[in-house]
């Protein structure tokens, strides 16, 4: 399996109104709800000129990335959720359905922030489980393989951009 990048996006922030039973479907009455709160963007020194942003201060003395600036600007208003697209280092340029039991353990990553709202929501080990599978069944999520390889950025953009317009198919 190929390595998985930590720029993948990341729920860091959900309002409780948007926990709701597994069988309701993620409607337009809810989506308000599911807010996919962007972590400062951060890029390896090589990927500040591909992608047009100014580069800041070094993320910290151990990581080898930059906060940076995107060249079109911040998104200025939350969107609805729609999918989670994690980003993975591979050979291959491709984006994949994530199915069945990896999408909790997707949602299971490294997050402080996903500690935070467990700990907020006082869930114990049952109850953390139970919203995770919510989670998981009610969001819509995929990966996209891609070479580390300067040559290959703009096909990758482009794979990513048709499949986004495309309303996630392939």
């Amino acid at each position: 399996m190929p390595a998985r990048d930590d720029t993948s996006a990341r729920i860091a922030s959900m309002s409780g109104s948007c926990l709701r039973e597994p069988d309701e479907p993620l409607t337009s009455e809810y989506a308000p709800a599911l807010k996919l709160k962007l972590d400062p963007l951060k890029l390896r020194p090589d990927a500040l000129p591909m992608t047009g942003a100014t580069g800041e201060e070094r993320v910290s003395k151990t990581v080898d990335k930059y906060y940076a600036r995107p060249a079109a600007g911040d998104v200025g208003v939350a969107l609805p959720l729609a999918e989670l697209i994690f980003l993975e280092e591979g050979p291959n340029l491709e984006i994949e359905p994530i199915n069945g039991a990896q999408r909790m353990v997707r949602l299971r990553g490294d997050h402080p922030a996903a500690d935070l709202f467990a700990a907020a929501q006082h869930f114990d080990r049952a109850a953390h489980f139970a919203h995770l599978h919510r989670l998981a069944s009610q969001i819509k999520m995929a990966r996209l393989e891609r070479p580390r390889d300067r040559s290959r950025f703009t096909e990758s953009v482009a794979l990513a951009a048709q499949y986004v317009v495309n309303g996630g198919q392939r």
